[in-house]
């Protein structure tokens, strides 16, 4: 039985976006964290990393009122116009590979206060990691507050004192007391909110492969029990949520839109981190079986494999309680088969392409799942 476009556009209008939040806090969060010896966790910590970015949108009027627009200007075609954008950001558990938290909103809303708001989800024995762009004294003070800890990467110019370590050729790090800047205070005692006067931070070099100098702000005063080497490698994990985001934009096609409307934009968006977050429970005991299989080179579950078999079954998973686990090995059968390397350590350069060979690796190359 065929279903005309008018009767699908209908039933999908019955479906909240709201519905997909709900599964992945239901199935998802609770699941995985509903046993401590069930998840992963780095030297006792939860390791969490937050970051946004900016998806494009389909341009239609109501979704350019509900989330706004970039202009643009091509100067070598004199061309000029507007692009319909949304700024997403995750809260994103990188050991577990799950989204705690994630939010799409108006392009105009800034990153520090999506991330403020995705606070509500940090506890105590939590490590949240940021990249450059997150350096706010009062994202630092809210995490303390909520008993978490932090390292953040710094721009060249973020601190005074991180300025002064910087130029330094002998010290690799140092504890310093930093203040909010008098301004920010005004405005956060006319908002009626309080601000710590000072916060005691680190401030730590790491040197990367390429010989670059890297420098991190961190909660982690103890240094023996955190030593500066092991900054890089907590910095590292950060990847995860950079990878994360790869999933969604490339393995889901998330900016290829199934919908006009706003809302659509929001069902297709929270309906894939949900799917994302599913993969990755149902993925992780056979990932774990292919890693530990003495082959010449390790192996993991292939992605192209299980987001195809996931996106049929996602809902019978759901809904059919009674084969639920006949399903589920069903599927943990498939993703063991036709599986890709493991190659934790590769280090490919990137390379400048041309749009011909973009084009044909699109339209000839790419695994599409959806």
């Amino acid at each position: 039985m065929s279903i005309s476009n008018a009767a699908y556009c209908k039933g999908r209008a019955k479906i909240l976006h709201t519905a997909f939040i709900e599964l992945n806090k239901v199935a998802i969060s609770a699941v995985t964290y509903s046993d401590e010896s069930l998840y992963k966790t780095f030297k006792g910590f939860r390791l969490l990393a937050v970051d946004g970015s900016k998806v494009r949108l389909p341009n239609t009027k109501n979704v350019k009122e509900e989330f706004g627009i970039i202009n643009y200007v091509n100067t070598k075609t004199k061309t000029k116009g507007e692009n319909a954008f949304a700024m997403a950001s995750v809260l994103y558990d990188v050991e577990n590979m799950i989204a705690i938290d994630s939010v799409i909103t108006s392009i105009r809303k800034g990153e520090i206060s999506l991330a403020m708001e995705h606070l509500k989800y940090v506890k105590k024995n939590d490590l949240v990691l940021f990249d450059r762009g997150y350096a706010s004294y009062m994202l630092m003070a809210k995490i303390l507050e909520k008993q978490g800890d932090f390292v953040i990467r710094l721009a060249s110019n973020s601190f005074t004192a991180s300025q002064k370590l910087l130029r330094s050729k002998k010290s690799k790090e140092s504890i310093s007391i930093i203040t909010p800047h008098p301004q920010l205070t005004k405005k956060i005692q006319a908002e009626g909110n309080s601000v710590p006067s000072s916060l005691k931070v680190r401030f730590i070099k790491v040197t990367l492969s390429t010989g670059e100098t890297e420098l991190l702000v961190t909660s982690l005063l103890d240094k023996q029990k955190y030593p500066r080497k092991l900054f890089k490698e907590i910095y590292w994990k950060r990847w995860g949520i950079e990878t994360f985001y790869g999933k969604l934009k490339t393995r889901l096609e998330l900016e290829n839109f199934t919908g006009l409307s706003a809302e659509s934009v929001k069902q297709d968006f929270y309906s894939a981190v949900f799917l994302c977050g599913l993969e990755s429970i149902l993925t992780e005991d056979i990932d774990t079986k292919l890693k530990s299989k003495k082959t010449k080179h390790k192996q993991q579950v292939n992605k192209a494999v299980s987001f195809n078999l996931i996106k049929d079954r996602a809902f019978d998973i759901l809904l059919e309680q009674d084969s639920v686990d006949k399903i589920i090995y069903e599927l943990e059968a498939l993703f063991i088969t036709n599986p890709t390397l493991y190659r934790p350590n590769k280090k490919t350069p990137r390379k400048k392409t041309t749009s011909r060979r973009l084009i044909n690796f699109l339209k000839r190359t790419k695994k599409y799942v959806f």
